[in-house]
């Protein structure tokens, strides 16, 4: 239990303090453990920023692939699957005058394990889109996929709120999602 604790405020204190600045005691001190626990667990402050990303991809892999199972239409459920991947974090990490360093450190550092979560959550978009269907005109689902990762990573970088967040995302799944849930909107005139 407190293991987890001290993964899920790790990055907090890292955003707080800087990545270089960071100590095992202050996570250690945000937890309520021990110094000497900290080093037990994780060893170093890298192995505990190691771990601190993963524990983070995942919980946030985990949530927005359930926003993309949880129903409702496609905006919807596209909409709320944004926010888990990259809402969740605008105002923390626009909080920090430190998220630029901690943000350079884990792309520097884990990159591998970035990846395989963004190609993962990626990979579910996809198939979303693709169930979804669409004009036969219009961008593939991995196009589609990669387009809305890409603006959402972009917008979570510009704004300073949720909310903001929220809006900006949600124009561009309209974008997105033109074409896909029309359904007699292709009739030409004078056909039945």
């Amino acid at each position: 239990m407190d293991r987890d604790r001290a993964l899920a405020h790790a990055l907090d204190v890292f955003l707080r303090y800087g990545y270089r600045k960071s100590s095992m005691e202050d996570v250690a001190r945000a937890v309520g453990v021990s110094r000497q626990w900290m080093y037990q667990q994780f060893g170093t402050k890298e192995a505990l920023f190691a771990a601190g990303v993963e524990h983070e991809l995942r919980a946030t892999s985990a949530d927005a692939a359930a926003a993309l199972r949880a129903g409702g239409s496609l905006e919807d459920s596209l909409v709320r699957a944004m926010d888990e991947w990259n809402g969740r974090y605008v105002e923390r990490w626009a909080a920090s005058p430190h998220a630029a360093e901690v943000l350079d450190s884990a792309v520097s550092e884990h990159a591998p394990i970035i990846t395989a979560h963004l190609d993962r959550f990626r990979d579910a978009l996809v198939e979303l889109l693709r169930e979804a269907g669409g004009d036969a005109g219009v961008p593939s689902a991995d196009d589609r996929a990669f387009t809305l990762v890409q603006a959402s990573h972009a917008i979570k970088h510009r704004v300073t709120t949720r909310r903001a967040f929220l809006d900006e995302v949600r124009a561009v799944v309209r974008v997105i999602c033109a074409g896909i849930e029309r359904t007699d909107t292709n009739a030409q005139p004078g056909e039945d």
